[in-house]
């Protein structure tokens, strides 16, 4: 079924190729796509003289692509900022991974601002202030940007703190960076210590939200809504039978608490 033709030009297989690694990293998709019968199927149905590269072919592409746009952020970079400010932070993938993610943020002479993903990448266990400090000192010598730091936004964890503290002393005027404290996190830690007072009522809270997990009681929590909303829209006399047989309503469900979701706290 899927017959290659060998007519088919270089050039153009290479620009699907690129649309196809553009798909896969855009959409989060996966390399298995590549071997799905829907997807082949789709392929040739579009154009079948497109020959579907291999695993290794795309991760060449992105390996090329990864190269192409390091230099140029780099570029961007150089051609565009005087000082510069650094987000970094640690988390933990679903595989139990661990890994770092820093972005950079400045403004143009044109005060435009840019915000912009530098480096992120998987970080071994233990994660101390010193592991810390040397990942993002090494991405501050590959990206230039010695002596041009203004602060560093971190989270409240002790191990970041020391981290920035351990960067600045490094540098070439000791305390010259600046640790700026996450909004965010400072919030939800207040949040956090304001809710013990309410200890008692919190663990409540999480058990009816508990109880509404279950597809049975979830399903009977949205058809009470739609009820009520019926009942609520019967006392309105501007509300035809239409509108009561078929309400627009936003059904609402439970939030679950997560910890590392700052506000899912208060959201539930």
């Amino acid at each position: 079924m899927f017959i290659k033709t060998s007519s088919y030009g270089k050039v153009r297989q290479h620009k699907l190729n690129v649309a196809l690694l553009e798909f896969i990293i855009t959409d989060a998709q996966p390399f298995h796509i590549l071997k799905s019968n829907g997807f082949k199927k789709f392929v040739y149905a579009l154009d079948p003289s497109f020959l579907i590269p291999c695993d290794k072919t795309i991760k060449d592409l992105i390996t090329k692509a990864y190269k192409i746009g390091v230099k140029e952020l780099l570029q961007l970079m150089v051609n565009s900022y005087e000082f510069i400010s650094l987000t970094t932070d640690l988390w933990t993938s679903k595989s139990k991974s661990g890994y770092i993610g820093i972005t950079g943020h400045w403004l143009n002479d044109k005060f435009e601002p840019y915000d912009v993903l530098i480096g992120i990448e998987k970080i071994p266990y233990p994660h101390t202030a010193a592991v810390i400090s040397n990942y993002l000192e090494k991405y501050i010598e590959d990206y230039r940007l010695n002596n041009k730091i203004n602060c560093i936004v971190t989270d409240n964890g002790a191990n970041m703190k020391a981290a920035v503290n351990i960067l600045s002393q490094k540098s070439q005027k000791p305390n010259e960076i600046e640790r700026l404290p996450c909004v965010a996190h400072t919030l939800q830690l207040t949040v956090n210590k304001a809710l013990n007072s309410i200890s008692k009522q919190v663990v409540r809270y999480k058990r009816i939200v508990k109880f509404f997990c279950s597809p049975k009681q979830s399903e009977r929590l949205q058809e009470m809504q739609r009820e009520l909303s019926k009942q609520s829209q019967s006392l309105d006399e501007n509300v035809d039978n239409e509108s009561l047989e078929s309400p627009n309503i936003n059904i609402l469900k439970n939030i679950n608490e997560v910890s590392t979701r700052w506000n899912s706290k208060y959201s539930s």
